[in-house]
């Protein structure tokens, strides 16, 4: 698990039956893609059972982090991408203004619209903004997925005009 916390960012994992394993490094980063930096390592209880961990790091702005399990052997393993969710966090800043939708984001990204039933219908691929007459889409209800190489979000729209 990870969270922000006063202290800083908190990770916490849990092994069971190490055998052979040496330690842990836990590494960051401010794309999912990498590159990805070394914060810290911690050495591995190497037992039996059920082993808990913990590390605070500091907040330096990066979102994703991984760890990477060292054994004694040599062999590695990292664990799948793990990424700080950070209160009022968003990636896409989303404003309606006089019948538009105005999406901006530092990069490229794409936009898909859906009925509440799950049926697509619309996709848009845009770069830092994009502004979509509304007037093009009948009212309703309907989820917004915002995506880009550094998260996806999902958003609720009702357009009742």
């Amino acid at each position: 698990d990870i969270e922000q916390s006063e202290a800083g960012v908190v990770l916490e994992w849990t092994t069971v039956d190490e055998f052979n394993c040496s330690h842990f490094q836990i590494q960051s980063s401010s794309s999912v893609k990498g590159p990805w930096i070394t914060k810290a390592e911690v050495l591995a209880y190497n037992s039996s059972g059920i082993n808990e961990y913990n590390s605070v790091l500091n907040a330096d702005g990066d979102i994703y982090y991984r760890l990477i399990q060292h054994d004694f052997d040599g062999k590695r393993t990292t664990s799948d991408v793990l990424v700080l969710n950070k209160e009022g966090l968003d990636l896409f800043q989303v404003e309606f203004k006089d019948h538009r939708l105005l999406i901006n984001h530092r990069g490229a990204f794409e936009l898909f619209l859906y009925k509440l039933n799950g049926q697509r219908i619309y996709n848009y691929a845009a770069m830092d903004q994009l502004s979509l007459d509304l007037a093009l889409i009948h009212r309703g209800a309907f989820i917004m997925e915002l995506r880009s190489e550094r998260g996806i979000e999902h958003k609720k729209m009702l357009l009742a005009y």
